[in-house]
């Protein structure tokens, strides 16, 4: 799955492919570690009650051209 991510929020920001984007409503918010990711999932996971396990992140190709 793929979908376009507005990250006119992160100008400035060096962005590359593999990196960990905290995205909220088509926006990337913030730039951060693995970490923070993974514990980010975790929360959710926790909030939500679902049963499944996290499994591994689904990653969207970055394209550099979008970044005009």
């Amino acid at each position: 799955m793929s979908r376009n991510i507005n990250i006119g929020i992160l100008h400035g920001e060096t962005l590359n492919a593999g990196d960990w984007i905290l995205i909220h409503a088509g926006f990337a918010v913030e730039k951060i570690d693995e970490q923070t990711a993974r514990n980010q999932m975790s929360a959710l996971h926790d909030y939500t009650g679902a049963d499944a396990e996290l499994g591994e992140p689904q990653f969207a190709g970055f394209d550099d051209d979008s970044a005009d």
